[in-house]
């Protein structure tokens, strides 16, 4: 035990004399006689998380802010009752009574301290009575005491020195106790530095070879403290007991009247000192109060700053320190005066846990003790004791358990220990659901309590907290919770757990097997297997049964099914498992009703029912396609027809070829893909296939022809390695999430085509004359289209396209005309962690742009051989939709090359979502123009049309703004320039002169004579590169020259005209 006790205020007092105060260990095997000492002591009301005692302490016959009149205590078979006190009560029988009866204190005292196992030769309670051997009036000899084995310290805190000159110095007796059990005197222990009215002695504690000893009067090593206080620690050596001047124990922030040292404790090499009337860090709370945390190192005692302790609500006058003691890694302090967690209960006090960790002496708010059963003035925390797991804490003005017994007092033990579990058996309630229970004592700790189930045998629980979880207590109490959503007909185990700070407990695993159920049933997928003959197919739970199951199925709106077991029954099991059956014999093209039934002995389930329509024999084209006004690339559109078509396309097209209508098929090669319509077979429709045409009237076509084959529910359509165009012959629109699957779950975009390409999620039927853009990237040949399994009319148009989300770290550019009613071209260009510098799997290759009104792509950087481009056309494979690249360092960035291309009459808007995802900046930069656009600034922005019709190129930096600045720089040009190209020209070419900066100019090309051919450009243009068209149209065979003058300067340009 390594006790603290404190004093009472000064103001409290009997004649002047403070009321004793006793404290000592209770071996737990001590017993106390026959006839027990009565102490109001009841069962622990609150149990607290790490909460720590070492031993029992109770304050037996304190009469600290006791008034004579009203204070009694029951000690043993002692019955004091307090007269009155007024003038001389000499020969007063009740005074003289009361007075005697009080020696039952001191008694009591006695076998508090000294009780233990009896043993040969130990002395009678009588003999062990302790005395200071220079006793004199007044000392409070037995104020404070301590135990530890064999020693004995008692305090005498008005002990008047060894002269008895010095009134109050204080002094304390060390006693230990012989082979035969006798117990002697060894020691006085008094201050080196003693005083009057010091009061040495206030509070002792023991441990080993060491004892503190409290002087809280004390005034500081130059006087100059009024009662700062201090402590003193001695040391038992060879040579007796000894104290120096270095173990002399002072608040590193002592202040007048701290009262530091009303309250000691100690162990090992840790001692707590009380400083109840402390007034806080900054001095603004008076007697607050605060204890101070020692350590023995090799240089001595050592109190750091940060080993004062203060309570975390602390206010004035808590008297914070009243108490202290402590046990290793944790110390508990009391606030015997502290009002409560509401400040509403004056004086109710409380009691403090601090725990040591890396981090130093803590204490949290969970960690306050107070009564559960708190009045005012009730002192909790006057005397603190802990040991291990356990913590008492004293309230000796407590009323008694009715409230009847003004402070008879109580002492309230506080325990928190790993808490025990048990499993009861459980209670299914339905094939599903089951009711748990069982008990935990939380050991006096705060403890979570869950119930963990599983099936028999499983490697995992599920867990579910209790309904009263968490509990408190040191009583076993039920806990119950519940689960749903179990198996039927399955074997389950079930165990209760709980854990708290201080250790976990789990109770052994019960079992118990949930009921059968009846079965449930739905339909899945209905999928034609030919004209005639479709697969059914569903999903049914027997329940834990043995459930048979049937398909019925009926021409929709007829009164009758016909039945058909599925191949799996009867099943088994408690868990969803596939159906399926056949049905042939049926009429194509008719709309079908299906269901699933199942059932056991527990009862039957049917599925609602399902639709599937079979194909037709024929499908008809309902082709009504529109070309605007056929007079430019952007009127093209991409077309094809259904079925088992073989028809040549200037079959199906009214009017003369290359004036009425023109049309190209992609022949998938790197270069000059698209050929123009020649007459021959190549360009005849055939199922899956499509062409780009444009025409001067509208294409109908309401061509009957035979449905395509269907095999296991799917037909084929030949594909190439990379582009194709392509079409679904199927009468119904198909998903391409299901034509994905139907051919390993991964392929290229679809693309739809509407002026510009958009990425579609619906293959729509060539019932309607359309088709698509498809790059094969994975050598697929042929490709496979699933019929569509449910019934209904064909999906619309409008579904082909879609828009998805960019990838994280991208940034969206968007191209429209000005006007926002145009087509629009979308490209994604960012980072990925994943990302090759060439082309990869993060990219999306774009399709050709030949006939885009917009038509906005990022140009993938030449890296050697690329990646994807299995069809050795690595030009059609660098313009890019979506264009990711690796990241790079905070310093760096990254550099895309754009190509934007309209045919619009006016400028285009350009859009630029999450720019902000690419890099800290962001520009956009137009060389031909010399203009830079900061995207992270501006979200939109015009760019008026290049002087040619062709693409323009844009380049997008990102990166610090370092390196977007350099990027922008290098962008631009930085002379004057004239080029042609190519050189020489055939049917036209290109003249192209660059500007650092915006200039007046003025082109014109000449012929060998010096005479003026024609004016190519005149007045100011701004600071880029500017392509000019040369056509050869009207110019001779020969040589010409090319002359700018801009900024100052002349340039020629020779230029061969070849005819």
């Amino acid at each position: 035990m390594r006790p603290g006790v404190h004093s009472s205020r000064p103001d409290e007092s009997m004649n002047g004399k403070r009321a004793p105060c006793v404290a000592g260990r209770i071996p737990a095997h001590t017993p106390l006689g026959a006839e027990p000492v009565h102490l109001h002591f009841r069962p622990p009301p609150v149990f607290l998380p790490q909460v720590k005692a070492h031993f029992l302490l109770i304050s037996v016959g304190t009469f600290m802010s006791c008034r004579l009149s009203s204070c009694a205590r029951l000690v043993g078979r002692c019955d004091i009752e307090w007269p009155e006190f007024s003038g001389d009560r000499t020969g007063d029988s009740a005074w003289t009574s009361a007075w005697s009866k009080a020696s039952c204190l001191l008694v009591l005292a006695g076998l508090l301290l000294l009780a233990a196992a009896p043993r040969a030769g130990a002395q009678t309670p009588e003999d062990a009575l302790l005395r200071a051997s220079n006793a004199q009036g007044d000392d409070e000899f037995g104020y404070s005491v301590a135990v530890d084995g064999d020693r004995a310290v008692v305090g005498a805190w008005d002990e008047d020195g060894p002269s008895n000159n010095k009134g109050g110095a204080g002094a304390a007796y060390v006693f230990e106790r012989g082979e035969n059990g006798a117990w002697q005197q060894v020691k006085v222990l008094r201050a080196s530095n003693a005083e009057t009215g010091d009061e040495f002695g206030i509070s002792v504690a023991i441990d080993g070879d060491r004892a503190v000893v409290g002087a809280q009067w004390e005034d500081g090593p130059s006087n100059s403290n009024d009662d700062a206080g201090a402590a003193y620690v001695f040391e038992r050596t060879s040579s007796g007991w000894n104290q120096n001047e270095d173990k002399i124990l002072r608040a590193s922030n002592a202040e007048t009247n701290d009262d530091f040292g009303s309250s000691v404790a100690i162990d090992g090499d840790r001692a707590v000192v009380g400083a109840r009337e402390e007034d806080g860090p900054s001095n603004n709370k008076d007697d607050a109060g605060a204890a101070y945390v020692f350590e023995r190192t090799s240089s001595g005692w050592n109190q750091n700053e940060d080993k004062i302790l203060r309570a975390s609500n602390a206010e004035g006058s808590d008297r914070f320190g009243s108490s202290v003691a402590i046990d290793g890694d944790r110390a508990v302090v009391g606030a015997r005066e502290e009002d409560g967690p509401s400040n509403n209960k004056a004086g109710a006090g409380a009691a403090y846990v601090f725990e040591r960790t890396s981090s130093g002496w803590n204490q949290n708010e969970d960690k306050i003790l107070r009564a559960s059963n708190a009045e005012s003035s009730d002192f909790f925390g006057s005397s603190v004791a802990i040991d291990g797991d356990r913590a008492v804490v004293g309230a000796w003005r407590e009323d008694g358990p009715s409230d009847n017994k003004d402070d008879a007092g109580a002492a309230y033990l506080y325990i928190s220990e790993a808490p025990t579990a048990s499993t009861d058996a459980p209670s299914p309630t339905s094939a599903t659901t089951a009711d748990f229970s069982g008990a935990v004592n939380p050991g006096g700790a705060e403890t979570d309590v869950t119930v963990q189930y599983r099936e028999a045998g499983a490697s995992s629980f599920t867990s579910v907290p209790a309904a009263e979880s968490p509990v408190t207590g040191i009583t076993d109490q039920s806990v119950r919770a519940s689960a749903s959503g179990l198996e039927p007909a399955t074997e389950y185990e079930v165990k209760v757990t709980a854990s708290n700070a201080e250790g976990s407990d789990e109770g052994s695993l019960s079992t118990f097997t949930t009921p059968a159920a009846a079965p449930t049933a739905s339909t899945g997928n209905l999928t034609p297997t030919s004209r005639t003959a479709a697969g059914l197919s569903g999903t049914v739970n027997p329940g834990g049964a043995e459930t048979d199951v049937t398909f019925q199925y009926r021409e929709a709106g007829a009164s009758s099914f016909t039945s058909v077991p599925a191949a799996e029954s009867p099943l088994t099991g408690t868990s969803d498992q596939p159906v399926s059956a056949s049905a042939s014999g049926l009429t194509s093209g008719t709309e079908y009703e299906v269901e699933v039934t199942a059932s056991n002995s527990e009862g039957s389930d049917e599925s609602s029912l399902s639709t599937v329509r079979l194909p037709p024999g024929t499908v008809t084209a309902t082709v009504d396609r529109a070309f605007g006004d056929a007079s430019g690339p952007d009127d093209y559109r991409l077309v094809a027809l259904p079925g088992e078509v073989d028809k040549n396309l200037s079959a199906s097209v009214s009017g003369e070829s290359g004036r009425a209508w023109q049309a190209y098929r992609d022949d998938g090669s790197g270069s000059n893909f698209l050929q123009r319509f020649d007459g021959s077979d190549t360009f005849t429709f055939e199922p899956g296939g499509g062409f780009w045409l444009t025409a001067t009237e509208n294409w109908t076509s309401g061509l009957e022809v035979s449905s395509v084959p269907l095999q296991n529910g799917t037909t084929e359509i030949d594909l190439r390695d990379g582009w194709n165009i392509i079409s679904n012959p199927l009468s119904k629109d198909v998903s391409w999430a299901d034509v994905k699957s139907a051919n390993g779950g991964s392929l290229a975009p679809l693309w739809a085509f509407d002026g510009t390409f958009s990425k579609a999620s619906t293959f729509g039927s060539a019932t309607a004359g359309t088709a698509y853009y498809f790059r094969n990237d994975q050598n697929l040949s042929p490709l496979t289209i699933p019929y569509p399994s449910a019934a209904g009319s064909k999906s619309a148009q409008k579904q082909v396209a879609s828009s998805e989300d960019a990838p994280g770290g991208a940034l969206t550019l968007t191209a429209i005309p000005a006007g926002g009613d145009g087509p629009r071209s979308t490209i994604h260009v960012g980072t990925d962690e994943s990302a090759d510098l060439g082309l990869d799997s993060t990219d999306m290759v774009g399709p050709p742009s030949r006939f885009e009104t917009v038509s906005l792509r990022s140009v993938a950087p030449t890296t050697g051989k690329k990646a994807g481009a299995e069809d050795g056309s690595p030009k059609r494979t660098r313009t890019l939709m979506t264009d990711l690249r690796p990241p790079v360092r905070e310093s760096e960035g990254r550099t895309f090359s754009l190509r934007l291309r309209d045919r619009v009459d006016g400028p285009v808007v350009l859009s630029a979502h999450n720019a902000d995802d690419l890099g800290r900046s962001v520009a956009l930069i137009r060389p031909e123009a010399g203009k830079t656009y900061d995207l992270t600034e501006t979200k939109s922005l015009r760019i008026t049309p290049a002087e040619t019709s062709g693409a323009e190129p844009l380049t997008l930096a990102a990166g610090s703004e370092a390196y977007v600045e350099k990027a922008a720089t290098d962008a631009l040009p930085s002379e004057v320039t004239l080029t042609a190209y190519p050189n020489p020209i055939r049917e036209s070419g290109t003249l192209e002169y660059t500007l650092p900066e915006a200039t007046e100019v003025t082109l014109r090309l000449y012929d060998t004579l010096g005479r003026q051919v024609r004016t190519l450009a005149t007045g100011r243009r701004d600071a880029g590169r500017h392509p000019i068209e040369l056509s050869g149209a009207g110019l001779s065979s020969g040589l010409y020259i090319g002359r700018l003058q801009a900024h100052g300067q002349t340039l020629t340009q020779k230029i061969t005209i070849v005819r």
